[in-house]
């Protein structure tokens, strides 16, 4: 009776987990991640993204509620939408930026004065 029991057992909790692998990779190959890696590597980086116990809902990007978790986690992430995206800044230009031409001084004349023979 007992071996019965954990058979059934068994069998339920490997349908659950066929399930849930099924979805996960219908998920994940619409969200185009499973292009770039496979699926036990995406699974190795999602395992590595934790959140405090008490952190509040719904997850974000950019707060301080995550624990040691990489920067190309959270782009998985926010491909599968379990973390909502965090602002993107424009990148700015490099270098000096230009002057205006309007608040320009005129220019002075180049070299040494001359002297006057007096």
């Amino acid at each position: 009776m007992f071996n019965r029991r954990y058979k059934i057992g068994s069998e339920f909790i490997n349908f659950i987990s066929t399930v849930a692998t099924c979805r996960i990779l219908r998920k994940a190959r619409s969200a185009g991640l499973l292009a770039g890696m496979s699926y036990g590597e995406l699974m190795g980086d999602l395992s590595s993204a934790w959140r405090v116990k008490d952190a509040p809902e719904p997850p974000s990007s950019n707060d301080a509620y995550w624990v040691h978790t990489l920067i190309c986690v959270f782009d998985e992430l926010e491909a599968l939408g379990l973390s909502v995206p965090a602002a993107k800044s424009i990148p700015k230009k490099r270098g000096r930026p230009e002057k205006d031409s309007e608040e320009q001084n005129p220019k002075r004349p180049r070299g040494r004065p001359k002297k006057n023979p007096d």
